[in-house]
């Protein structure tokens, strides 16, 4: 038996043009870094909200785009957040745990606010400095970082390798249990694209790629992806593929997992995968037809065991009426629930920023094992 609880929250949120955070959430951030601190967040803890700044930006979804990982980290006892300004402006902003106030910083650098896929994504690496990549929807890659550690003051704005990065998309920073971070990103565009993989030393202070095309869209699609660590190091991958831009033809939900850093991959049932991964080759959680209205990416997690969990939303067969389900591995198969039961009809079809009525889900697995097993879903 599983249990499955539901948050009614979001991480960040926007009323008119001032930013706030749901401290309680911060945590759950935690979570995704794999934080010994994680541990602290209960469900039934009360929320308090944080004024950050009166100016953040409000044209577009850009500052506050649901489960797109790393616009909130934390490390140790100091919390940090990015947003773009009112003016697209870079801000960058931090407090400690247990503070209400939070200190900002305007960086040098600005971001293309109008389109809400140029969101801010941030990590904290094991040596305490702040790395930062931004505007980052098919485009030349804008990353920087702190010149040094627990500042907000950035430096120039740097390559990671040089290699495969003028058209990144989708990007997202994680930390490995070592300290070093990971950086993966979709080099091409919506519908044509690869997935690559890189990894940063916090002992060189240098990037190195580890896979230029881990997963290959064969120039026909593009994987969206998400992805999450354990506190061993083990990662879980979960993507859609999309075969347009129009994002109507994101269909299924496939899956890998690594157990040495990257390097090599398996699937749910621990078979080998030849890189790169191809929609021929990929193991599917599920298969799911275009048309269906997938939020891409789905959102992965892991229960203490390993056993991997994947939440989206997507339309049932014969219905218009998106639906949060939740996909989790047994040992042999993936089992499918349906989680809600929404009564409102929405399509997502076409191209550029869209406006649903509803958001991409995270999901959570607690620190510690119980029986019987649970996640939350927010």
């Amino acid at each position: 038996m599983l249990i499955l609880r539901s948050l009614p929250a979001f991480i960040m949120y926007r009323t008119f043009r001032h930013l706030v955070v749901l401290t309680f959430l911060a945590a759950f951030t935690c979570l995704r870094a794999a934080l010994p601190s994680a541990v602290n967040a209960a469900p039934g803890s009360v929320a308090r909200i944080l004024p950050i700044a009166a100016d953040g930006f409000a044209g577009s979804s850009v500052n506050v785009p649901a489960n797109f990982q790393n616009t909130i980290v934390t490390d140790s006892r100091t919390q940090y957040a990015a947003f773009y300004a009112a003016d697209s402006t870079l801000v960058l902003a931090r407090r400690t745990i247990g503070q209400d106030t939070w200190q900002t910083a305007r960086t040098q650098y600005k971001g293309d606010v109008a389109d809400a896929h140029n969101t801010v994504t941030m990590a904290v690496d094991g040596a305490g400095i702040l790395h930062v990549a931004w505007s980052r929807h098919a485009n030349a890659l804008n990353y920087a970082r702190s010149v040094a550690p627990g500042l907000l003051e950035l430096g120039a704005k740097i390559p990671m390798t040089g290699a495969h990065e003028d058209r990144v998309a989708y990007a997202s920073f994680l930390r490995h249990p070592s300290g070093d971070l990971f950086f993966m990103y979709c080099d091409g565009v919506s519908g044509r694209g690869n997935l690559v993989l890189t990894r940063y030393s916090t002992k060189t202070r240098a990037w190195k790629q580890v896979h230029a095309n881990l997963i290959s869209g064969e120039g026909q699609r593009s994987p969206s992806p998400s992805v999450y660590i354990e506190r061993d190091g083990n990662i879980h991958l979960a993507w859609n593929w999309r075969d347009s831009a129009d994002v109507g033809t994101s269909r299924d939900i496939a899956y890998a997992h690594s157990a040495d850093g990257g390097q090599t991959w398996t699937t749910s049932a621990g078979n080998a995968l030849t890189l790169p991964i191809t929609a021929t080759t990929a193991d599917y959680a599920l298969r799911l037809p275009t048309a269906r209205s997938p939020m891409n990416p789905p959102t992965v997690t892991a229960d203490p065991r390993g056993n991997p969990f994947i939440t989206d939303c997507w339309s049932p067969e014969g219905s218009q009426i998106p639906q949060y389900h939740l996909l989790r591995y047994d040992g042999k198969t993936w089992q499918l629930s349906q989680i809600t039961q929404r009564k409102t009809a929405f399509e997502l079809i076409g191209t550029a920023t869209k406006r649903p009525p509803l958001s991409r889900a995270a999901v959570f697995a607690p620190s510690a094992w119980k029986k019987p097993p649970s996640v939350y879903v927010v």
